[in-house]
């Protein structure tokens, strides 16, 4: 993978970076402060999904800004693309820059997309941080460590503690379940045994119910037939009595029906009477009942026409008044008319006048402001090349300042460096006295694990001796095996114990020896570490004149560019000045500053002059704008005023027309209301006719009804006194065969039946309760010993299932390290043939993974003995530090692409040289290496510097 170009827009300290990358080694330089670390971090975050260094995206947008962007632009395998990531969202877009086609905006499938170009098998974010990046003065620092460091870094990047997470965390669960299980199963098991009843006794007790259950029945069976047959023939007595009574009720209420029906037929009779008189009075005044009706409908007629009339005559009224009022407005309009026109003359008068002002004063403007913008185009491009030498003097000033400052500190770093040789000397021997008391101290170790293990035998043999006295052993231990006791075994422990003994003697002497072992190591340890801090201050002040020497040789080299660059602006202006009349003989600022000021003074005056003229200006503009606006108002008016006119002219002679109709119209008026008169007084004549006919007309109608009601009610005479008389027979015939004192006796035996019935009723009803509880007690107990089986089933299952999953999580426990073994095993053999193309040697770099040595890195020499990566001189770690990432690199991924960030930092210088040696090798593997650095110790090497100010 190569990156291409970076653009960083409000991101971290930069407001705004744009640099390009090249394939090979890209050396990024600047001081502290400058923003190389944060050009890594945006790298990390947009192409693997890195950690911005905090959890707030919106803390990594510069302050002021409310958004930021990184976009970065990388080629893999001749293929362009461009990715553009956006803060604090987080959004981001992958395209191609050779398929327009290809555009994608979703995170997780850019993640998935990247993840897919470089060929990377791990975890991007722990892969870019592990591998991708090396960090100040941490190249070995992935391979060192306590074991659970290792195996926890390892693990995670390899991405094999799932199984061990798996193992312990969701397996285990399950496992700790299914004893939760097999234990409630067990408990239920137990309450079931104690609910449990022997079948047969349950069997036996409900045989014996049944048969008296059975005995009941048929007894029930009688008593219920007994009570039936009584039931019935009190019934038919009931009924009988009831039938007698019904038909007297009948018979009463037909006798009064009988009499409300003659009442009735009285009253039907004299309305029929009174309807007939009111007949002969209608038929009497029918003719002047008609004429009255005839006379009404012309009155009416006659009246509506009257009003229609009045209405007109009031409307010819107002049109009279509204054609006089408008007279009087069409002589005061043209009246106005003239007024109107005489103004209007005098304003297009005046308006002419200012017109032709305004067009003077306009071509004044344009001569001033030609001549500004030709003095205000010299100033800016003065003031530019003021401003820009100005910059560059203040520069080459600030350079040479910084020079003197730098060589201060050179002289101050020389003086604070001591005698690294005699350090470095005396660090090797005190090493070597340090490795020699490491050997005693294992020595003690060991020593002391021998002691506690005797004084452990000499206990477990008198213990033993104790339990053998009695002549039998209660368990078998080694120390006592086929021993049967007695006098014999006790001389044989004597013989045991006496030999120990002497041997923890022998090893208490040994242990003297070595008493003040620790403090000497201590005291050595003391003193390498402060000579070690010594060299590492030596290394530092080195570092840093070396820093401060090439980066005074980078500021000569800016101020020779610089002064430079003054010559050719000078040069390259000498046109302008020329044109413009500048006298320039210094080549400095101050000339220019000069010009500049009077120059500014030069546009005040033009500036003043066009202010002038403008105010002017606009007081003509108004003044015009107000005639335009009074002349367009007096000749709207004048418009609107013709047009008034000719509408009010237009609606008198309309007004005229409707008030001529109108008059002829109502003339009728007073002929009609005479007429109206006669007819009144006429139709007065025929009201007594018309009354005697309205009041009687309801009456007389009614005749038939009253005849057809008379013929109704004599029918249901009839009909009711037959009826009466059949009802009479019926009673008779009733009372007959009807006996009061037997409905008694009946009554009385069914009652006595009843409560036998009831008594029965309940020995019957505890009988089935009985039965009903004996088998619902046999249905439990069948249930309980079915629940008793399944639950046994059940264990027997969860057992099986238990054995089972212990040897899946045994087996997942270890799938982790033998993934492990088959990682490093690829990976150890890759680095191998690194370390051996770097160092020109034939050791073997040796990865072990096992639960002892876990992802301990070690050397193999010649000799086939192994030294552990900490026992290494400072260049060989480094050698196979590199080696390893490479390794790693090439195996984990196809991006052939590192970072090295401030590698040397801190470093002496054989492990500088070793570090530019191994790189070397490695740097040539890769597509594309970023390297940030304030040394030269890569500067041969490199194919592109990016600097940052």
């Amino acid at each position: 993978m190569v990156i291409k170009k970076i653009i960083l827009q409000n991101f971290r300290n930069h407001k705004l970076l744009e640099k390009d990358f090249s394939r090979g080694v890209n050396l990024l330089y600047g001081p502290n402060g400058s923003g190389k670390t944060s050009i890594l971090e945006a790298i990390g975050y947009a192409l693997f999904g890195g950690k911005i260094r905090s959890d707030n995206l919106a803390d990594s947008i510069t302050e002021g800004e409310k958004k930021a962007k990184i976009y970065v632009e990388f080629s893999i395998d001749d293929d362009n693309f461009a990715i553009e990531k956006s803060l604090p969202s987080g959004s981001g877009k992958l395209i191609s820059l050779d398929n327009t086609l290809l555009k994608i905006n979703s995170t997780n499938e850019i993640q998935q997309k990247l993840l897919e170009l470089m060929g990377l098998k791990l975890n991007s974010k722990d892969f870019f941080t592990n591998i991708i990046v090396a960090s100040q003065n941490k190249i070995t620092d992935l391979f060192t460590g306590t074991p659970s460091d290792r195996r926890k870094r390892f693990d995670k990047l390899f991405d094999t503690e799932i199984y061990r997470q798996i193992a312990d965390g969701m397996i285990k669960a399950y496992i700790s379940n299914l004893d939760n299980q097999i234990k409630v199963k067990t408990e239920r098991i137990l309450e079931l045994n104690l609910l449990i009843v022997e079948p047969k006794l349950l069997e036996n007790a409900r045989d014996e119910e049944a048969k008296k259950n059975k005995v009941l029945v048929e007894k029930k069976l009688e008593l219920s037939h007994n009570r039936e047959m009584l039931e019935k023939e009190i019934e038919e007595l009931k009924y009988t009595e009831n039938q007698i009574e019904n038909n007297g009720k009948l018979f009463e209420n037909n006798k009064l029906r009988i009499s409300d029906l003659q009442n009735n037929l009285l009253k039907s009779i004299a309305e029929l009477e009174n309807s007939k008189q009111a007949k002969i009075v209608v038929d009497k005044s029918k003719m002047g009942y008609d004429k009255y009706i005839l006379l009404n409908n012309e009155i009416k007629n006659l009246d509506n026409e009257i009003v229609k009339l009045e209405k007109v005559s009031s409307q010819t009224d107002i049109l009279d008044k509204q054609f006089s009022e408008n007279e009087k407005v069409i002589s005061n309009l043209k009246t106005e008319l003239l007024s109107k026109s005489e103004r209007l003359g005098e304003l297009k008068f005046e308006h002419e006048h200012i017109s032709k002002l305004i067009d003077k004063n306009q071509n004044e403007a344009l001569q001033l402001n030609e001549n500004l913008e030709i003095k205000t185009s010299v100033f800016n491009q003065l003031k530019f090349l003021f401003n820009y030498i100005e910059s560059t003097e203040n520069t080459i000033n600030k350079y040479y300042q910084d020079i003197e400052v730098i060589k201060n500190r050179i002289e101050v770093n020389e003086k604070n460096i001591t005698d690294s040789e005699k350090l470095s000397i005396k660090s090797t021997e005190i090493q070597i006295e340090i490795e020699k008391l490491k050997i005693k101290i294992i020595e003690k170790e060991g020593l002391k694990s021998k002691k506690s293990e005797i004084l452990t035998r000499i206990n477990d043999n008198e213990e033993a001796r104790k339990e053998l006295a009695g002549g039998s052993c209660p368990y078998l231990k080694e120390k006592c095996l086929n021993i049967s006791g007695g006098s014999s075994s006790a001389e044989y422990f004597d013989i045991k114990n006496n030999q120990l003994q002497s041997d923890l003697e022998l090893l208490e002497i040994e242990l003297i020896k070595l008493v003040d072992i620790e403090n000497k190591d201590k005291n050595f340890r003391k003193e390498q570490s402060q000579i070690e801090k010594s060299i590492q201050d030596n290394v530092t002040f080195q570092n840093q004149i070396e820093k401060l020497k090439f980066e005074m040789l980078l500021i000569e080299k800016n101020i020779e560019k610089y002064n430079l660059e003054l010559l050719l602006t000078f040069s390259e202006n000498q046109n302008f000045f020329k044109i413009n009349n500048f006298q320039i003989s210094n080549n400095n600022s101050i000339e220019i500053k000069d010009l500049l000021s009077k120059i500014h003074i030069e546009i005040d005056r033009i500036q003043n002059n066009i202010d002038s003229n403008k105010i002017d200006y606009q007081t003509k503009e108004s003044e015009y704008k107000i005639k335009l606006n009074l002349i367009n108002d007096i000749e709207r008016r004048i418009s609107v005023i013709d047009s008034e006119i000719d509408n009010i002219t237009t609606n008198q002679e309309s007004l005229s027309n409707k008030i001529e109709i109108n008059r002829v119209v109502t003339e009728p008026i007073s002929v009609y209301k005479v007429k109206l008169a006669e007819l009144k007084s006429e139709q007065e004549v025929l009201r007594n006719d018309f009354e005697d006919y309205v009041s009687n007309l309801n009456s007389s109608n009614q005749i038939n009804r009253f005849e057809d009601e008379i013929r109704e009610f004599e029918g249901k005479l009839v009909n009711l006194q037959s009826e009466n008389e059949k009802l009479i027979i019926q009673i008779e015939s009733l009372k007959s065969h009807f006996n009061k004192d037997k409905l008694a006796s009946k009554s009385d035996l069914i009652e006595k039946l009843k409560t036998e019935i009831d008594e029965f009723e309940i020995i019957f009803t505890n009988s089935v309760v009985e039965l009903s509880r004996i088998n619902s007690q046999i249905e439990i107990n069948e249930n309980n010993i079915k629940s008793r089986d399944e639950f046994i089933n059940l264990i027997n299952q969860l057992n099986k299932k238990k054995y089972l999953t212990e040897i899946l999580r045994d087996n997942l426990k270890s799938m982790g390290q033998i993934i492990a073994n088959k990682i490093i095993e690829r990976i150890q053999a890759s680095a191998t043939e690194n370390y051996q193309m770097i160092s020109g040697r034939i050791e073997e770099i040796i990865w072990k993974s096992d639960e002892v040595d876990t992802y301990q890195v070690a050397l193999k020499l010649k000799n086939g003995l192994l030294r552990n990566f900490e026992l290494l001189s400072g260049g060989e770690q480094m050698m196979v530090a590199i080696s390893l990432r490479s390794a790693m690199n090439s195996m984990l991924s196809n991006s052939k692409f590192v970072i090295f960030d401030e590698p040397t930092v801190n470093l002496d210088v054989e492990k500088r040289r070793a570090l530019s040696e191994s790189l070397g090798y490695i740097l040539q593997k890769l597509d594309q290496a970023i390297i940030v650095t304030h040394d030269d110790t890569f500067a041969e090497t490199a194919n592109n510097i990016i600097e940052l100010s």
